[in-house]
């Protein structure tokens, strides 16, 4: 068992590096028998992060589905470039879950590849889900016309979003 804690509300999970980050998935794969699953989406379970994070090129984010609540407690995650190929989002998918005060700060954010992009996940929605209380900065260029492009998420629905917006988009798509 990675994790020590209990994943609830007054015992989290918490998260000080790249590595406790990327268990999360692990956790939420309902395919991997070794881990005590989380359930598929992780809901209900409480993570807060201790550190800022830096990343680099070859992250891609979290590849299954986040339902659980993701604290920031005020911390960054941070890159000097991404590939927008690979990295569609810290979380790719948030599906009922909810992120809270959190920053995300990207100096150089490539897309070239169609597809949804932002800088918390690709797709917010699903009963409950939310992002409050969070900060994203970056300066994206895009160079394709099929793209949907939010400083939070690509696509939103039924989606309570509280956020600072901050940076340039420059490119040639329509959706931006």
């Amino acid at each position: 068992r990675y994790f020590e804690n209990s994943g609830t509300v007054d015992d989290r999970f918490t998260v000080g590096n790249l590595t406790d980050f990327m268990m999360i998935d692990r956790y939420s794969d309902p395919r991997d028998p070794a881990q005590p699953a989380f359930g598929y989406g992780n809901g209900n379970r409480y993570f807060i992060q201790t550190a800022d994070i830096a990343f680099d090129a070859s992250f891609v984010g979290l590849s299954n589905a986040f339902g659980g609540v993701y604290d920031g407690n005020g911390f960054a995650f941070t890159s000097d470039r991404v590939d927008g190929g690979k990295f569609s989002g810290i979380f790719k998918n948030v599906v009922g879950g909810r992120i809270e005060n959190l920053k995300v700060e990207i100096f150089r954010y490539e897309i070239s590849a169609k597809g949804d992009y932002g800088l918390i996940a690709a797709n917010i929605g699903g009963s409950g889900a939310g992002v409050s209380d969070v900060y994203v900065a970056a300066n994206v260029y895009i160079e394709n016309s099929a793209v949907n492009f939010g400083g939070v998420a690509g696509t939103a629905e039924n989606t309570l979003i509280s956020a600072v917006n901050f940076g340039g988009v420059a490119g040639t798509a329509e959706n931006t």
